[in-house]
């Protein structure tokens, strides 16, 4: 009986080499495997953590170092490279419209690859995630074999369409973990079609879920990449961003609840991966194994990419940006050098056409992409240092498209209106135009506007503000040179009491120079000042941007998720106790209470008396008013509460940081004050309260000094060097270190706090009703901001280790007003991107200068040049099959140049 079996098995292995080697011999025709992760980044390190694909692909094969996803949302990405079409043609716009959608079913399912290979020959197989609304009720033409995953990426509890029947799983590991179902599934396929087809080609998608939520690693790699930090480029919490589009404007730093999360998420993404490693080199093997290696091309690439804190963003996909559009693209086969780096830009829309081509296939006119092999097969030549010539140059550029594209005005008045928007004179005039700005200074006022000679605004720095004269400080703001204080004082007598003598100081320029006979008629016209240093002027226009900014800032013009909650103490605002290493929270107003608010500003009578908060009045005889949306929906009303809460925390965490500086210049006083300042009193010269000194006077130590004040002499003391990181980041308004990064340490101090709150809840601080409560409510939490796309997140998100125990937050990680259409152009030397969003907004970005696209240069274009670069983007997102799209992304290199 055993030697029956041994021989059985010698005749099974015999009869698979004869037909193995028959099929060798009978077809020249190659074997195609397609792998497509989903969400899989390239910039953010996702691949570092897959050694054995980068050994398989990039070692002994050829990476794209510039492959793009047409498209950064799922559905559309994979739809294009289904078909090879762009999103304008396959008119697949989003996760929900059209989306396995009757014009997807009638026009374009019929003609994927996978039909054009079936009816050719090929045995194709599809294993995995096919289209986020595929609802498991048919099976796509094309397909021999069919695994595909009903609805969006899930690992476990999941429903799959197995050849026409639906499959539920439940969640047991080595029965229903769906990356390894897909690696099993498409071995058995491979071995069957190997023994009983010997004689027919293979194509098989692999399409994975990792590294898409919920994330959830296999059991044996839960504890893996506790200290991994490849997601923290140099665009990470690199926000707000004024140069931006709108999404992005509205987006500040991330809190430190975010902070931990993109670190936790980034560790789970890396785990999912690597059963994406296993099951990679598990069919490798098996084609190994067949000796099928020298008959089989495989490709490897994302739907999209992603970002992990990328400009402020927690989480998500959707921007144009490098970190988004830029996939993992590997490729290797017969006739492609091993280590191969292929620079020339591939999308998406490549991957159907390539592998028709590689089938033996013409590609239709329609199709809108153009098959890579012909690339694949000239720069192997090159490396191998073999004649090499390509009969049709590649493309410079692809399409990056998000919408649909309404007709916009003309570039030139688009770049008006932006110039316009963003210039400096123009934020001048639209901030000295508010009552807190104007002259004179009052209050507690920081800033006044006046005009000058040219009718023009400019800013000046109340006498009340501090360090109103010199904020420059190398080391950290604590040790001021005597020299420089004595200078200050000098400065003061020259522009003060010295007016008296009509005495120029040398260095200094009129602001005026209307004809006016004496100081006496010069003061007169709105108390402007005589002299004052032009570094100063810029000094103060600079801080006052700075100011502005920080102010938007705090009282919402920049918004970070921050959950509201029902109860005003409910546990999250915990972090009260450190938020002065963070921002405070805030709320952005929706259109109708902007409307309400500029109605109660158009009232002159009522501007000072009426305290406006959201949608109430508080009126001077203390009745309150509400718009009718707040009594009628207990939404609104809800979000009104949540609202005022909001900004009594503010308020107690700034009292608070006001008593910390207080208490901090009492302990570390180092003069003593002959004359108190007020706030209301001016910081310019030739007021009525400029009569005498007008800085303290020290007590030890007075410093003889010169009457006479020179340019240089004022300069001293501010010419830094500084770092190169610095000048990489000059051009960013909120830039400060100190003030807005979040070290490693204050996040420790920050998780600290949640632990503490965590464990006094344990010990049953509350009674257990209004625990009950509590989570009661927090159930109902509301994560809403006008306008944003916004979703909360909580310890219950994740069922599978490793857990996040940090509590609820809600973020927002997308806006409506989001689309846009692209050149992302690269070759051998430009390397840019450009964009036209709907909102008629322009942005350039020079990645040879700046590789992570922090800085919008688009001033720096030429009109003409941008003109050319506009038409050229029109011409690509009209354009109809690859014959078309092929002429307008292989043009210039850039438009004007030779």
């Amino acid at each position: 009986m055993r030697a029956t079996k041994q021989a059985l098995a010698c005749l099974i292995v015999l009869q698979m080499c004869v037909r193995t080697y028959q099929r060798r011999t009978a077809t020249d025709r190659p074997n195609i495997v397609l792998f497509i992760t989903d969400d899989q980044d390239i910039q953010l390190g996702s691949m570092e953590c897959m050694k054995k694909t980068l050994r398989i692909f990039s070692d002994e094969g050829a990476e794209f170092q510039n492959g793009f996803a047409t498209t950064p949302i799922c559905c559309p990405s994979r739809t294009s490279m289904l078909s090879g079409l762009y999103v304008h043609n396959h008119h697949v716009h989003s996760n929900k419209d059209n989306c396995t959608g009757t014009y997807w079913r009638e026009h374009l399912e019929p003609q994927s690859f996978g039909v054009y290979l079936s009816n050719s020959g090929y045995r194709t197989g599809y294993f995995g995630k096919y289209l986020n609304e595929y609802d498991g009720s048919y099976v796509p033409p094309g397909w021999n074999e069919w695994m595909a995953l009903i609805k969006n990426s899930r690992f476990y509890n999941y429903t799959i369409n197995y050849n026409g029947r639906r499959v539920k799983h439940g969640d047991r590991y080595h029965e229903d973990y769906f990356t390894d179902l897909i690696a099993n599934d498409s071995v058995n396929f491979f071995k069957r079609s190997m023994l009983l087809f010997p004689h027919k080609p293979v194509l098989m998608v692999l399409s994975f879920p990792a590294p898409h939520g919920p994330e959830d690693p296999a059991p044996q790699y839960s504890t893996l990449f506790y200290n991994s930090r490849s997601h923290r480029t140099p665009s990470w919490n690199y926000a707000p961003n004024p140069d931006k589009q709108w999404l992005l404007r509205q987006t500040g730093k991330m809190e430190p609840v975010h902070v931990a999360f993109t670190d936790f998420l980034h560790r789970r993404r890396l785990q999912t991966l690597l059963s994406v490693d296993d099951a990679v080199e598990k069919l490798f093997r098996e084609m190994k194994m067949f000796g099928e290696l020298n008959n089989t091309y495989l490709l490897y690439t994302s739907d999209h990419g992603y970002h992990l804190g990328q400009f402020g963003l927690i989480k998500g996909k959707t921007l144009p940006y490098d970190f988004d559009v830029k996939v993992p693209f590997f490729a290797r086969g017969p006739g492609v050098a091993a280590g191969l780096k292929v620079l020339k830009p591939v999308a998406n829309i490549d991957i159907a056409p390539t592998i028709l081509d590689i089938a033996g296939l013409p590609v239709p006119e329609h199709v809108d992409g153009r098959s890579f092999l012909p690339l694949l097969v000239h720069e192997s030549r090159l490396k191998l240092r073999k004649r090499s010539r390509m009969v049709n140059p590649w493309r410079h550029t692809v399409l990056i498209e998000r919408g649909i594209r309404p007709k916009l005005l003309k570039l030139r008045e688009r770049l008006a209106r932006q110039q316009e928007r963003f210039s400096k004179d123009a934020r001048i005039q639209r901030e000295c135009g508010k009552p807190e700005f104007q002259a004179p200074c009052k209050g507690n006022q920081v800033w006044e506007c006046r005009k000058n000679e040219a009718d023009r605004w400019r800013i000046f720095k109340c006498r009340g503000a501090v360090g109103f004269l010199h904020e420059c400080s190398c080391d950290g703001g604590n040790s001021t040179s005597e020299s420089h204080l004595a200078n200050e004082r000098v400065f003061l007598k020259e522009v003060s009491g010295g007016l008296k003598r009509r005495k120029r100081a040398s260095g200094f320029r009129l602001l005026d120079s209307s004809p006016l006979s004496s100081w006496e008629q010069y003061r007169t016209r709105s108390s402007l000042p005589a002299f004052v240093p032009k570094e100063l002027l810029e000094q103060w226009e600079a801080e006052f941007f700075n100011y502005v900014i920080q102010k938007e800032v705090e009282e919402g013009g920049w918004y970070q998720g921050i959950f509201d909650a029902l109860e005003e103490d409910f546990d999250f605002v915990a972090y009260e106790n450190t938020g002065r290493h963070g921002r405070y929270v805030r709320s952005l107003e929706s259109p109708e209470q902007t409307a309400l608010a500029k109605d109660v500003d158009d009232s002159a009578d009522l501007q000072d008396d009426i305290l406006l908060v959201s949608g109430c009045v508080l009126f001077p005889n203390d009745t309150v008013s509400c718009r009718p949306a707040v009594y009628n929906s207990i939404v609104r009303w809800k979000q009104q509460k949540l609202l005022i809460n909001g900004k009594i925390r503010i308020l107690r965490t700034r009292l608070q940081g006001l008593k910390d500086i207080r208490k901090h210049l009492r302990e570390g006083r180092r003069f003593s004050v002959s004359r108190r300042l007020r706030p209301q009193d001016s910081l310019l010269p030739g007021t009525e309260n400029d009569r005498g000194p007008a800085m303290p006077v020290e007590a030890k130590g007075a410093v003889e000094t010169s009457s006479s004040l020179s340019k240089s002499d004022f300069a001293q003391g501010c010419s830094c060097e500084r770092s190169e990181a610095s000048i990489h980041d000059q051009g960013h308004p909120l830039r400060n270190p100190l003030d807005y990064e979040i070290s490693e340490s204050m996040l420790m101090e920050w998780l600290a706090s949640k632990e503490r709150s965590r464990q006094e809840g344990k010990k049953g601080r509350r009674k257990p009703e209004a625990n009950k409560r509590r989570k009661s409510k927090a159930r109902e939490m509301l994560c809403n901001v006008p306008n944003l796309n916004c979703f909360t997140h909580d310890n219950g998100h994740w069922r599978t280790e490793p857990f996040w125990t940090l509590g609820p937050f809600c973020f927002c990680q997308n806006s409506y007003n989001n689309s846009y259409w692209c050149l992302r152009t690269v070759n051998e030397t430009h390397n840019f991107l450009y964009c036209e969003f709907v909102t008629g907004f322009v942005s350039y970005y020079d990645m040879n200068r700046d590789p992570f696209q922090l800085n919008n240069v688009l001033g720096e274009v030429e009109v003409p040049i941008l003109e050319q670069l506009s038409a050229q983007l029109d011409k690509l997102r009209r354009c109809k099959g690859s014959a078309q799209c092929e002429a307008y992304g292989a043009g210039s290199t850039r438009p004007g140049d030779p």
